[in-house]
């Protein structure tokens, strides 16, 4: 079990990196760099931890505010606001964020 524990781990570790690059290639305006990132820390999300999470929805968010930013509607916000539906509190803040 210790082993798995460790793999799950470097796993977030990696979804981490990919939103954290996400997020500087975003801020520096390389919008495919920070889409491929954010792509990637949504599947990892999604092979961890199923479609129904937080990470997994706020993979979706970081990947609908790209497009937002740029002037494009996403559908990647709708997928995010309907899984804080399902797995937050009614007055989570982030579900009138999303």
């Amino acid at each position: 079990k210790s082993d798995l524990k460790d793999s799950r781990a470097s796993i977030m570790n990696l979804f981490g990196q990919f939103k954290r690059a996400g997020t500087c290639h975003a801020l520096q305006g390389r919008i495919d760099e920070a889409l491929q990132n954010f792509q990637k820390s949504l599947d990892i999300s999604q092979l961890v931890a199923g479609e129904f999470s937080i990470k997994v929805a706020d993979s979706y968010n970081n990947i609908g505010n790209v497009h937002f930013d740029q002037g494009e509607l996403d559908e990647s916000h709708n997928k995010c606001y309907n899984i804080y539906l399902k797995c937050l509190a009614p007055n989570d803040l982030r579900i009138a964020l999303s």
